[in-house]
């Protein structure tokens, strides 16, 4: 029998950086698996072209000796018109416009890590998705535990709006 919940799971224990809840996914699969999980969803509004957005999320590594700790330093958040899907599991052939830094590895199991930059709508985009965009072989890892062979992380508090002009 598998725990399933918040704060307590299978994967460890974690509150929510806000509300009840949180996602879950695997971003990095592992030589020669590349299995990658992505989170997506509509927004409310459809972006306006030449208007500024701040678009940001959180992410926690989960603490658990039962998840498979490896640790990545790019996570990122893409924009589109439309729905993405490759229909496999293997990682995403886009580029996100929001990325965690490079050289950073977002291995912080007790606290939650804010992912976040500003985007100018090129218009029409309605969709988010949320995970590791990169393949095996350009996906920075560093292994926490000596039988990790894959990346799990926890999501949350993902936001996108309107940067106001001050006037």
């Amino acid at each position: 029998t598998y725990i399933i919940g918040v704060p307590s799971n299978i994967f460890g224990f974690q509150y929510a950086k806000t509300g009840k809840a949180y996602i879950g996914m695997t971003v990095y699969g592992g030589s020669p698996f590349s299995y990658r999980e992505y989170a997506q969803a509509q927004l409310i509004d459809t972006l306006i072209q030449g208007k500024s957005y701040c678009v940001s999320f959180n992410v926690s590594l989960p603490d658990s000796a039962i998840a498979t700790m490896v640790a990545i330093t790019e996570m990122g958040l893409l924009l589109s018109n439309n729905p993405v899907n490759s229909g496999s599991t293997l990682p995403l052939p886009y580029i996100p416009q929001i990325t965690s830094p490079p050289g950073y590895y977002l291995k912080d199991t007790a606290h939650w890590v804010l992912i976040s930059g500003t985007y100018t709508a090129l218009g029409g985009e309605k969709y988010i998705t949320i995970g590791n965009f990169k393949n095996d072989l350009n996906t920075d890892t560093i292994t926490l535990n000596p039988s990790a062979f894959e990346g799990y992380y926890y999501v949350d508090d993902v936001s996108v709006y309107e940067i106001k002009n001050a006037d």
